[in-house]
């Protein structure tokens, strides 16, 4: 069981880390939308920094859930 522990640990870990590189791509895209007054690009950043900021929540809450359905 440790070393399922320690699969879902790094699991959790790389969707935390997807997440996070997802809004920080969002937040330059965002601020080049801003620099340039592009609406277009200003919302597609922000669509980004939301998108990573939810899948950094589902790494940090759901993935270390996963190991109750292995016990």
């Amino acid at each position: 069981m440790d070393f399922l522990q320690e699969i879902i640990n790094y699991a959790s870990k790389g969707v935390m880390a997807f997440g996070a590189g997802a809004a920080v791509i969002g937040l330059i895209k965002f601020m080049e939308g801003k620099s340039q007054n592009n609406p277009g690009a200003k919302e597609e950043g922000m669509e980004k920094i939301v998108g990573g900021a939810f899948i950094f929540i589902l790494g940090m809450v759901l993935v270390p859930r996963l190991m109750t359905f292995f016990q």
